[in-house]
């Protein structure tokens, strides 16, 4: 008796120690319970309307539930699952790209499109790139369709690393089968390598054209290399409204260009990425700490950085939509119509 009254009195439940941080009583007094489906379907103009009436609050509210559901974790995951997927990804690429063009161009083209990236990772996937050309040559017919299988399946697992993280961030539970599940991950790869090949050929004619036109003031070529890096921008953009859409379950959402959430996970990972370019170029000595391994801390980090600024992105977009969602628009999946 008094031992079970030492712990919180006799008929008492002890607390257990292992409850996730977002069922705490605290967390669930803090923002309204976990939504199963988000239902409501709002224009992009209703998002962006929600979020300029309440930016920095949702914001705020987003870095606080990214806190609860452990993102920045999750973000760490999904990037070990995505260097995993490198190899296989860059294949789909080489061997995509390379119905169109030689192996040289394909790796001058896409070496390009990563100078912009921390050097270390482009070191990597410099090299990773040089493995997957030598491999992929003399493969025809069958052969490049057998290749483009097995990549395209060793791809998916950075695809539903992804899904699972966005889940969590969209706060959903996922009802899709497997096979759906397994096809939405294949086609997501294929829409990000083909993301990736619209980038390279973004790339390639803007320096075309600055071969073509060299006589130019210096002032029109700062235009065209500005107006590259916005396209460039654009696409990540859709990539990441591709991402938001079907990586998550919503089986009753839209597709919605450019919301609050993906244009903020946009900025923030671009200014990621020169931020942690320019940190590792002159303070970070990952060499000396870490030596061989110092590409692969590096690559992890930079992914890790920006799985969490996309994850950001996604529950600021969750707080859009429950900033302008009318009571009952959310609903429980238990009482949800089945999906159509």
């Amino acid at each position: 008796m008094c031992g079970l009254q030492a712990i919180g009195g006799f008929g008492d439940v002890a607390p257990n120690p292992f409850t996730p941080r977002n069922n705490s009583p605290r967390t669930l007094r803090r923002r309204p319970a976990l939504p199963r489906v988000m239902r409501v379907d709002l224009s992009s103009a209703d998002l962006w309307r929600s979020f300029r009436a309440d930016w920095w609050g949702q914001i705020k509210r987003a870095y606080t539930a990214s806190n609860d559901d452990n993102l920045g974790m999750i973000a760490a995951g999904a990037a070990f699952y995505i260097i995993s997927s490198i190899a296989p990804i860059l294949a789909v690429t080489v061997l995509s790209y390379g119905l169109f063009a030689d192996a040289s161009t394909v790796q001058e083209d896409i070496r390009a499109l990563f100078t912009a990236f921390p050097r270390d990772v482009a070191v990597l996937i410099g090299q990773q790139l040089d493995t997957v050309v030598s491999g992929s040559q003399g493969k025809k017919g069958l052969g490049i369709l057998l290749a483009l299988a097995i990549a395209l399946y060793g791809g998916s697992k950075a695809a539903t690393s992804m899904m699972t993280a966005l889940n969590v961030a969209y706060e959903v539970k996922d009802q899709r089968s497997f096979v759906v599940w397994t096809l939405t991950s294949f086609a997501i790869v294929i829409a990000g390598v083909l993301l990736v090949l619209t980038g390279i050929a973004t790339g390639a004619l803007a320096a075309f054209i600055g071969t073509l036109i060299p006589w130019f003031p210096a002032v029109v070529l700062a235009v065209i290399r500005i107006a590259t890096y916005v396209a460039l921008a654009a696409i990540v953009v859709t990539g990441a409204s591709l991402l938001f859409r079907f990586g998550p379950y919503r089986p009753r959402a839209r597709l919605r260009w450019a919301t609050p959430g993906t244009v903020l996970a946009t900025a923030l990972w671009l200014l990621a990425n020169v931020g942690f370019s320019l940190y590792v170029a002159n303070f970070g000595n990952y060499g000396a700490t870490y030596g061989s391994l110092s590409a692969i801390i590096v690559a992890l980090t930079w992914l890790w950085i920006s799985v969490y600024a996309f994850l950001l992105g996604a529950a600021v977009d969750v707080q859009a939509y429950r900033g302008k969602a009318a009571p009952g628009a959310i609903t429980d999946v238990a009482t949800a119509p089945a999906a159509v």
